[in-house]
């Protein structure tokens, strides 16, 4: 079962809600921070983390066995760092 289920089954029996309108509320969450990191450098989520936006900058490698050089280009990815709550539980 994948997050996002798990997420709906939880929500499902919690607050009683009909399982279509359960996974509706988890996916328009999950969307929304997936904008909102999106759109800014950094997006703070109580007691959840931090999500930082950064940028690897382009660099050169060497291919296996040395005999070419290729270039890596620059590319975006998110960070994540767990909250001081959050890292207290294994």
């Amino acid at each position: 079962m994948g997050a996002r289920a798990q997420l709906a089954k939880a929500l499902i029996e919690r607050h009683e809600l009909k399982p279509a309108v359960a996974m509706d509320m988890v996916n328009t969450v999950i969307d929304e921070l997936v904008e909102l990191i999106r759109s800014r450098d950094k997006v703070y989520v109580y007691n959840f983390g931090t999500f930082k936006n950064l940028i690897k900058e382009p660099r050169r490698i060497e291919a296996k066995g040395g005999r070419q050089e290729m270039i890596v280009p620059k590319r975006r990815f998110v960070k994540f760092k767990a909250s001081k709550y959050l890292r207290r539980y294994p």
